[in-house]
């Protein structure tokens, strides 16, 4: 049960941010829509990230031996390539919104840094992982010389080079770390020294 609970909330994860995906399509086509872009592009983002954890859980359930019968497993499986044939097919609709202005307001909203008050000069890089999914990294320095990258596609902030906020999956994936905390996650923050800290 506790499977399909959660298979059943990706879905509704995918459906939030197909929704977000829609509005900002149209927003592209001239349709008169009264929401703000950067608030678009920040909820579709932050649904990214939602989304790739609730596939990580069901499919960390699986690998963990989760007793599914054949059709729920076929579900899972429909809806993980569902999954990620959306958030590829989606993701020139984000970059196509993401210009300098937007991206500083989502990094200053996910950062909650208010310091960030000017619009900062973005860089793009794209590359393949794997053979098919595509990713789309913009990178620039903030005016207290810390190096910043947004990756569209999984929604990964960093700061200096590091996840901002949690634990990096490769931790988080570890047996013994599975073993020790029993898949608790751990909010990240840096601190003033640069170094990570766990709350």
């Amino acid at each position: 049960e506790s499977f399909a609970l959660r298979d059943r909330a990706k879905l509704h994860l995918l459906y939030s941010h197909g929704a977000f995906i829609r509005i900002l399509r149209s927003k592209l086509s001239g349709a008169s829509i009264h929401a703000e872009t950067e608030q678009l592009v920040f909820n579709a983002i932050h649904t990214r990230v939602l989304l790739r954890d609730a596939q990580g859980d069901v499919r960390q359930q699986l690998s963990d031996g989760a007793h599914v019968d054949a059709n729920i497993r076929w579900i899972y499986e429909a809806s993980d390539q569902r999954c990620r044939v959306e958030l590829g097919e989606s993701l020139g609709a984000l970059c196509e919104h993401a210009d300098d202005t937007v991206l500083t307001k989502v990094v200053q909203h996910a950062a909650d840094d208010p310091s960030l008050k000017e619009d900062l000069e973005w860089r793009w890089d794209w590359h393949l992982q794997g053979s098919s999914e595509r990713h789309a990294i913009a990178h620039t320095r903030d005016p207290r010389g810390r190096d910043l990258s947004l990756n569209l596609r999984t929604g990964d902030f960093l700061v200096n080079g590091r996840l901002r906020d949690r634990l990096p999956a490769a931790v988080l994936e570890d047996a013994t770390f599975r073993r020790t905390f029993f898949g608790l996650d751990f909010r990240v923050t840096c601190a003033a020294d640069g170094m990570s800290e766990t709350v």
